[in-house]
């Protein structure tokens, strides 16, 4: 359940599945916050920096 939580965060464009990913595997599986980040790591470096919707233009309407 959290993961979903977590997997609607990042559709929502919030930007905060990797937080949230992180809280699901300390808390949820269990891992320990050295194990858990380095699984996130390599995830963490493939999201392009600064990714936010916040620069949107705005649309014509």
């Amino acid at each position: 359940m959290a993961l979903l939580i977590a997997l609607g965060a990042d559709d929502a464009g919030s930007g905060l599945f990797l937080p949230i990913a992180l809280l699901y595997l300390t808390r949820v599986v269990g891992l320990p916050l050295t194990t858990a980040s380095a699984l996130l790591r390599p995830l963490a470096r493939r999201l392009p920096a600064g990714a936010d919707h916040a620069n949107r233009q705005p649309t014509a309407g």
